[in-house]
């Protein structure tokens, strides 16, 4: 009953039929009072609009939000490199805390190379240590980054969540280019007139 003014109003705007449903085709996780962080709503209604439709090339959730990326991990004595591609709706960013920081910088740290503890798959080598890099195969039409403004800490075998208070910079439009694939053919760029956040 709380949604039927909502539905209303939505209705008299849209261009077409607009209908709810109490947690329809949704995880039974989202039909309970727990509380669950919106992003992984949005995630779990993206990936039921695509689960219904069954047609990956009319899905409006791959046509608009689907990231694709290029995961390399190379071993950082051999070289020997294995490269796995990653699908996604969003891009979950971690925000440093007490920094002021701007997306741009966010999505550099995303894309950074970084060392990662990982045994080579050359038995001849075996080293434990690779390179970790990501690169943009395909952009969507709809960029969504997930902010994550929680850091854990534990204590005492116990971990405890703290929000954090960092201000983040939003410009107008955030350019994906240093972080594309040579054989992306869009030029990943986009606009950024708007920022929902809570």
């Amino acid at each position: 009953d709380l949604l039927r003014q909502y539905v209303k109003e939505l209705s008299r705007v849209a261009s077409c039929y607009v209908s709810a449903h109490p947690n329809a085709g949704l995880p039974n996780e989202f039909g309970e009072y727990d509380q669950h962080d919106a992003m992984e709503f949005l995630t779990v209604l993206l990936e039921t609009i695509e689960n219904e439709i069954g047609d990956a090339a009319a899905c409006p959730s791959r046509k608009n939000f689907l990231w694709r990326i290029d995961h390399e991990l190379k071993c950082a004595a051999c070289g020997k490199a294995n490269t796995i591609q990653e699908t996604m709706y969003a891009l979950t960013l971690q925000i440093e805390p007490d920094e002021r920081e701007s997306v741009e910088t966010l999505l550099e740290r995303f894309f950074a190379t970084e060392s990662v503890h990982r045994k080579c798959d050359d038995e001849a080598c075996r080293h434990e240590t690779s390179q970790s890099s990501r690169r943009i195969v395909s952009q969507p039409k709809i960029l969504l980054l997930h902010l994550k403004r929680f850091s854990a800490t534990y204590e005492r075998g116990e971990m405890h969540l703290h929000k954090l208070s960092a201000s983040i910079r939003l410009p107008r439009s955030v350019s994906l280019r240093l972080f594309a694939d040579e054989s992306e053919d869009r030029s990943p760029g986009v606009e950024t007139p708007r920022a929902d956040s809570h």
